[in-house]
C-alpha cells in the first residue's frame, strides 16, 4: 500500500514540478548598453562576475574556467566582450532566467531523447514555449522524431530529467473512451448445434487477448462439446436452501486471483476492456498513450464482410436413379420426357460410344455448371416414381468466414436410474450442415471463388430389431443411432454447384396394396391385395450451391400489381377491395399499362361468387337429363 501511495505522490510531484516549470518566465538581460572593465592579472571568474553584475545578472561559473586577465575594456559591445572570452579562455554562456552560466566549451555534450507516450514535436513545443531552455541552446527535433539536447552537462541533465518526468506523467495518465462499431460485434457470440458450442469472439475479446499476450485465448474461435449426460438436479432442490452471502471463494477463483498477483506483485494498472452490447461499443481503460494503437487496430477489424447466399439440397436417391442425375455415369442419359445434361468437362452424350470429353481426368466431376433448381428438378421427377426423396433444401444468407448451421433434429431424453438418483441423457437425431465460405477474389478481375468448409453429420435410428433394453423392468427402449459425417474443403467459382455423396442408406416399407374394402376381407382378402416389405438402398448426396451478393444486388419492390394483395386480415367479410383507379391527369405513361392490368384483374375478380356465410344452406345443383 505504501509502495502504492508513493508512486501516485511521485506522479503528481512530477505533474506539479512541470507545471511550475511551465509558468516560470526568464527575465531578458538587457544587452544593449557597452561595458567597460580594467584588469591587471585579474582572475578570470572575477572578470565574468563583473561583467553579470553589470548587466543585472547572476553568474555561475564553471570550476573548469581559470586563467588570468590583464587588459582595458572600453565601452565594449557585451557580444564582443564574450566573443574575446571564448578565443582566449574557450569561455562559453547562456542565460535562463536572471542568471548566466559560464562554462568551458570541453563540457559540451549531446544527448538524444526519445519520448514514449507523448509526440516528440508536442513536447519540444511545450519546452520552448516555456521558456525553459537558453536562446543560446535550445533544443532541436532532427530525423527520426527524436529530441536533441547540446550543452553542458549539468544542463542537458536538466532538460532530460523534465522531459522523462513529463514522459513518464503522461504515460501513466488512465482514461477511458468508448469505440463504436459500425459493422463488427463488440461483444462474444454464442452459438449452439447439437452436440457442441462454438464461441466467436468479438472486438472486446481479441483486444483483451492482444493486450494479455493471448494467454487468455479469448481472441480465437472456442469450440465447446457438450456431454450427452445432463446436469443432476441432487441437492439442487428446496433441501439445498439459498446460497450463503458470504460463502468462502472456491479453488478456482482463489487459483485465479493467485496467479493474477503472480503476474503482477506490484499492484500496477491493467487495463480493461468491455463490451457494451447495447450501443455495439468497446469501452477500453488504458494509458492515454495507448488509445492511437487500440484505435488503428479497431479501424482495421471493423469492415464490412461480403454475403453469401447458400443453397443446399439434401436428396436420398435409389442407387439405380443416381446415374440420371449425372453421378458416374458414361455421358447424357434419358429417362422418359426428360434429358440428363454433363457436367463439368463433360458433354452431352447422343446414345453412341466412345464418349469424348475435353477434361484430362476423366468424365466423372463432382463439381457441376448446371444450377440449383435444375437439379431439383430432375429429384422431383424422380421423386414422382419413388426413386427419390429430398430431406431437406435449406436456403440461408452468411457472411463471409461466419459459418452457417443448418440444423434439423429431434432430441429424446433418456433417463438412467443410479442407486440415489436418476440421471437424463440426450440422444440426438436428425441432419446437421455446416458451411463457412470464404471469397478469394479472382486477381484477373472475373469471377470470384468460394472456399467451402463443409461439415455433414446425419445421425438416423436404425431398425426397432436392434434397441437395447435399460432397466431393471425393462421399460427403456434405446434405437442405436447410425452417425454419417463427411467433412471436407473445397473451392468452386460463382455460378458452380458442389456435389457431395457415396454414402448409402437402407429402409424398408411396407407395401399394402389392393382393391379397397375388399383386401381387408377375411378368408378371400389376399385374393384381392398383396402385402409385403420393399427394402430400398439409396444414396445420399449434398448438393451445395454458393453465391456472392452485394448490398446493390438485393433489391425490394416498391409494389404490388396482384389484386389479391388487397384483401386485409381484419375484413369481416373477406371481400376484394378494388382499388380506385387512378385519374386521367394522374396516370402517366409508365402506369397505364399497370393500371389498366390491374383494373381487368380486379374485374375479373369481382365476378367470381362471393363466399357464402358459414351457416348458410348450400346451394342446390339439380342435374336435369338430357332428351334424346
Amino acid at each position: 500500500m505504501w509502495s502504492a501511495l508513493w508512486r501516485r505522490f511521485k506522479h503528481k510531484a512530477a505533474l506539479l514540478l512541470c507545471t511550475l516549470l511551465l509558468a516560470f518566465s526568464a527575465a531578458a538581460a538587457d544587452f544593449s548598453a557597452p561595458y567597460s572593465h580594467y584588469s591587471e592579472r585579474e582572475q578570470l571568474s572575477s572578470v565574468l562576475t563583473d561583467f553579470a553584475r553589470s548587466y543585472g545578472l547572476s553568474a555561475q561559473i564553471s570550476g573548469n574556467l581559470s586563467g588570468l586577465v590583464s587588459g582595458r575594456f572600453d565601452k565594449v559591445e557585451p557580444k564582443l566582450f564574450l566573443q574575446a572570452m571564448h578565443t582566449a579562455y574557450g569561455v562559453k554562456s547562456y542565460i535562463i532566467g536572471d542568471q548566466i552560466y559560464f562554462y568551458h566549451e570541453d563540457e559540451e555534450k549531446r544527448v538524444v531523447f526519445r519520448p514514449s507516450s507523448v509526440a516528440p514535436s508536442e513536447l519540444l513545443a511545450l519546452i520552448s514555449s516555456s521558456n525553459l531552455t537558453a536562446p543560446q541552446l535550445r533544443p532541436k527535433l532532427e530525423r527520426g522524431n527524436v529530441l536533441v539536447f547540446t550543452g553542458p552537462q549539468i544542463y542537458v541533465d536538466n532538460l532530460l530529467r523534465l522531459s522523462q518526468d513529463y514522459d513518464n506523467a503522461q504515460e501513466r495518465q488512465v482514461v477511458m473512451k468508448v469505440f463504436k462499431l459500425k459493422h463488427a460485434k463488440a461483444q462474444d457470440l454464442q452459438i449452439s448445434s447439437m452436440d457442441r458450442v462454438i464461441n466467436i469472439p468479438g472486438i472486446a475479446s481479441i483486444l483483451q487477448a492482444m493486450v494479455n499476450g493471448g494467454s487468455t485465448g479469448g481472441g480465437a474461435l472456442n469450440v465447446t462439446m457438450q456431454s450427452a449426460a445432463q446436469q443432476s438436479l441432487r441437492g439442487q432442490g428446496l433441501i439445498a436452501g439459498p446460497s450463503q452471502p458470504y460463502a468462502a471463494p472456491s479453488a478456482d477463483s482463489a487459483a485465479a486471483a493467485r496467479s493474477e498477483n503472480a503476474q503482477n506483485p506490484a499492484g500496477d494498472f491493467s487495463p480493461n476492456i468491455i463490451a457494451d452490447s447495447r450501443l455495439n461499443a468497446v469501452v477500453i481503460q488504458d494509458y492515454r498513450y495507448r488509445m492511437p494503437y487500440y484505435a488503428d487496430v479497431i479501424d482495421e477489424l471493423d469492415v464490412p464482410l461480403r454475403l453469401v447466399e447458400l443453397h443446399a439440397a439434401i436428396v436420398d436417391v435409389d442407387i439405380n436413379a443416381a446415374k440420371d442425375l449425372g453421378i458416374d455415369w458414361q455421358g447424357g442419359r434419358q429417362s422418359g420426357n426428360w434429358n440428363i445434361a454433363g457436367g463439368v468437362g463433360m458433354p452431352s452424350w447422343n446414345g453412341s460410344f466412345p464418349v469424348t470429353t475435353t477434361s484430362n481426368g476423366g468424365i466423372f466431376s463432382t463439381v457441376f455448371e448446371t444450377s440449383h433448381s435444375h437439379f431439383m428438378a430432375q429429384v422431383e421427377m424422380l421423386e414422382e416414381d419413388n426413386k427419390a426423396r429430398t430431406l431437406g433444401r435449406p436456403s440461408i444468407l452468411t457472411l463471409d468466414n461466419i459459418e452457417a448451421t443448418l440444423e434439423n433434429t429431434t432430441t429424446r431424453y433418456i433417463p438412467v436410474r443410479g442407486y440415489e438418483s436418476s440421471d437424463l441423457f440426450k440422444v440426438e437425431s436428425g441432419t446437421v450442415l455446416r458451411v463457412t465460405p470464404h471469397i478469394i477474389e479472382d486477381p484477373q478481375g472475373g469471377e470470384p471463388y468460394i472456399q467451402l468448409v463443409i461439415s455433414l453429420q446425419s445421425n438416423q435410428e436404425s431398425d426397432a430389431d436392434d434397441t437395447t433394453v435399460i432397466g431393471d423392468n425393462g421399460e427403456v427402449y434405446v434405437a442405436p443411432i447410425s452417425q454419417t459425417k463427411i467433412n471436407t474443403q473445397a473451392m468452386v467459382r460463382q455460378g458452380q454447384s458442389l456435389l457431395l455423396g457415396g454414402y448409402y442408406t437402407q429402409s424398408a416399407q411396407e407395401d399394402n396394396s389392393g382393391v379397397p374394402g375388399l383386401k381387408d376381407a377375411p378368408g378371400v382378402g389376399g385374393l384381392f391385395g398383396t402385402e409385403g416389405t420393399q427394402s430400398y438402398t439409396r444414396e445420399r448426396l449434398l448438393l451445395i450451391t454458393p453465391r456472392v451478393l452485394d448490398i446493390d444486388d438485393i433489391t425490394l419492390p416498391s409494389g404490388l400489381d396482384d389484386p389479391r394483395f388487397n384483401l386485409s386480415p381484419t375484413q369481416s367479410d373477406y371481400q376484394k377491395r378494388r382499388p380506385l383507379p387512378l385519374k386521367e391527369d394522374e396516370a402517366g405513361g409508365c402506369t397505364s399499362n399497370a393500371v389498366s392490368q390491374v383494373s381487368e384483374r380486379t374485374a375479373d375478380a369481382a365476378a367470381l361468387p362471393k363466399p357464402q356465410p358459414l351457416n348458410a344452406e348450400p346451394e342446390r345443383i339439380v342435374l336435369q337429363p338430357e332428351l334424346q
